[in-house]
């Protein structure tokens, strides 16, 4: 179920106009970036926990509760309110998505000599 989580909000973002006039489709990602050297800005998304549970009466009705959260970082090597102003994009479409913001922190990534704001999104849904 992640990986279609993962996608959906893939999708999500790459076809937000007012997203991808600031960062190209092509610099979003599922998993973590690499040191291919990407583009920049970027955004990459990947799994940050999550757990299924059987509901009661799973035994008959199937159903579960699916908890999901992702993390989705922001990397910028253009300025730190760059990354803020996509981060402001990203809750748009998240919250529009009906995920909850859990956190987010300020970071400066050395790999990549950038600006990276990691934000944690959930999800609670009954399947």
């Amino acid at each position: 179920m992640t990986y279609t989580e993962m996608k959906n909000v893939y999708d999500s973002l790459c076809t937000n106009t007012a997203l991808t006039n600031v960062v190209p489709s092509t610099s979003i990602r599922i998993g973590v970036l690499s040191d291919e050297d990407p583009t920049f800005p970027a955004i990459s998304i990947r799994q940050a926990g999550g757990r299924q549970v059987g509901r009661l009466g799973h035994g008959s009705s199937g159903e579960t509760m699916e908890d999901t959260t992702l993390q989705i970082d922001v990397y910028s090597r253009t300025s730190v309110m760059q990354a803020y102003q996509i981060v402001d994009l990203l809750d748009n479409i998240m919250i529009s998505s009906t995920y909850r913001k859990d956190s987010d922190l300020d970071i400066w990534e050395d790999e990549f000599q950038a600006h990276r704001k990691a934000t944690r999104w959930s999800k609670f849904r009954i399947i």
